[in-house]
C-alpha cells in the first residue's frame, strides 16, 4: 500500500467477510477468534482503510461484537440492509469519500441469506433482501452527485448479475465469494463486477483513468499477496507478533497435558505408523521422505503446534481424539501418518493383516481450496504412497 501510494491517491477498501473463518465458532475457538479480529482492525487502523463493508463472516461472534470493533475502528463499517427487529440499521449504509479529486460513494450491503441460527443473537439481526435496498439507497446516493459509485458486498455471483441488471448507476462491484475463491472479473451495463477471495489471500487493484469527453475507464487487475514475502510493516508487525503470543498463550491453556480419563496417547484403536513399519517396511521408509511425516514440524515451525484448526490436519492425534486432541496424543501421533487416511489400525495389526484397513484416499478433507494447492491430488496421494511391500 506504501508503494501504491507514492505513485498516487489510494482508496484502500474491503467488501468485508474478512474478520472470522467460519460463519459458526466454536467455544473453544472464541478467545483466539476475538485476539483476531480485534488484530485485523487494527491493523486496517494503521493501513488508513477507508471503509468495509459487513459480510456473513463478519457476524461469526453476533452483531454486538461486531458493533464494538465498529467502535474500535477508525473507519466506518457500511450495510444498507442490515436492521434490528424494529428497523433500526446497525450500520451506515453508505459514505462518500474523496480521492486524487473524486467523490467515492461507497455502499455496502449484505447477502439475505444469513444463517441467523449460527450467529450469537442471531434474532436480533434483520436482513432487508439486498436488491431491494440497492433499489433504494443507491438512488439516493446518486442524488449527492458522486464521480463513482462503489458496492461492497458478499452477494452471489448470480445477485452481483442481478445489480447490475437493474441498471443502477454502480460503476464497480467490490465481492467476496463465500466459496473463497477469485472470480474472472466482468462488465454488465456498464457496472465492472469484481469477487475476491476471503482472508486477505489476493489485493484487487482497480485504476480510474479519466477517458476524452468525460467519465472514467476501470481498469482492475489482482495481487497474489501469499506469493511474494512483504517485509512487516514497522508498526503493525509488532501488532502481529503480540496478538500471536496471546493467542498461543490461550491454546496452551486449551490443550490438557493428557486426556480426562489418564489413557496413553489415543487409547486403544490407533497404533501409529511405528506399528504399521513392522510389517510395511518399504512403504514406511518412502512416508518418512514425504512431507506428511513432516507436517507436524511445519507448525512448529510457525508457532502453531497448538493450534487446533491446525492440527487436524497436521497430526493423527485430532482424529483419534476425536478433536479434543491433549499434549501426549500430540507427541506420539504427529504428522500426517498411516491412520490419518487408512483409519485406526488396531485390529489390522492385532490380526496380522487379516483384518482389512479403509483404502484411504481421503485427502480431500484437508486439501481444499482454502487450505492448499489441490491440483493433481489423486496422482499426489498416490505418491505418496507409492512404495509397495
Amino acid at each position: 500500500m506504501e508503494s501504491a501510494r507514492k505513485q498516487g491517491p489510494v482508496l484502500l477498501v474491503n467488501a468485508g467477510n474478512c474478520l472470522f473463518k467460519r460463519e459458526r465458532i466454536p467455544a473453544r475457538k472464541v478467545p483466539e477468534a476475538r485476539e483476531i479480529a480485534r488484530l485485523m482492525v487494527d491493523a486496517y487502523n494503521e493501513m488508513g482503510l477507508a471503509a468495509m463493508g459487513v459480510g456473513a463472516y463478519d457476524l461469526s461472534l453476533g452483531v454486538d461484537f461486531l458493533l464494538d470493533l465498529a467502535r474500535r475502528a477508525r473507519f466506518p463499517l457500511l450495510c444498507a440492509n442490515l436492521t434490528d427487529p424494529h428497523g433500526t440499521p446497525y450500520f451506515p449504509g453508505y459514505r462518500i469519500v474523496e480521492a486524487g479529486g473524486l467523490r467515492v460513494a461507497l455502499v455496502g450491503l449484505i447477502d439475505e441469506r444469513l444463517k441467523r441460527g449460527h450467529i450469537p443473537g442471531g434474532r436480533k439481526i434483520v436482513v432487508e433482501p439486498p436488491l431491494e435496498a440497492a433499489a433504494r439507497v443507491i438512488p439516493r446516493v446518486a442524488e449527492e452527485r458522486p464521480d463513482l459509485i462503489v458496492v461492497l458486498t458478499d452477494m452471489t455471483e448470480r445477485r452481483l448479475r442481478l445489480l447490475a441488471r437493474k441498471g443502477l448507476p454502480v460503476d464497480l462491484v467490490v465481492g467476496t465469494s463465500r466459496r473463497n475463491q477469485l472470480s474472472v472479473p466482468f462488465r454488465l451495463k456498464g457496472t465492472l463486477i469484481v469477487a475476491l477471495d476471503r482472508r486477505g489471500k489476493t489485493l484487487g487493484r482497480v485504476d480510474v483513468i479519466p477517458k476524452e469527453g468525460g467519465g472514467y475507464e476501470l481498469r482492475n487487475s489482482f495481487v497474489p499477496l501469499l506469493q511474494k514475502r512483504y517485509p512487516d510493516h514497522p508498526r503493525v508487525g509488532p501488532m502481529v507478533q503480540e496478538a500471536l503470543a496471546r493467542i498461543r498463550s490461550l491454546q496452551a491453556q486449551a490443550i490438557p497435558e493428557k486426556a480426562e480419563g489418564g489413557e496413553e496417547g489415543c487409547g486403544q484403536e490407533y497404533v501409529g505408523a511405528e506399528t504399521c513399519r513392522r510389517c510395511h517396511g518399504r512403504r514406511y521408509a518412502h512416508w518418512r521422505r514425504t512431507p506428511h511425516a513432516r507436517a507436524y514440524e511445519t507448525l512448529r515451525a510457525k508457532g502453531k503446534e497448538l493450534d487446533t484448526d491446525c492440527l487436524a490436519c497436521h497430526t493423527v492425534a485430532f482424529e483419534c481424539s476425536e478433536g479434543k486432541p491433549d499434549r501426549r496424543s500430540i507427541e506420539r501421533f504427529p504428522g500426517v501418518q498411516c491412520e490419518s487416511c487408512h483409519g485406526p489400525g488396531s485390529a489390522h495389526a492385532a490380526s496380522e493383516g487379516r483384518t482389512p484397513v479403509e483404502q484411504g484416499l481421503v485427502c480431500a478433507k484437508c486439501h481444499t481450496r482454502e487450505r492448499s494447492d489441490t491440483e493433481r491430488i489423486e496422482d499426489r496421494a498416490a505418491e505418496a504412497c507409492a512404495e509397495t511391500d
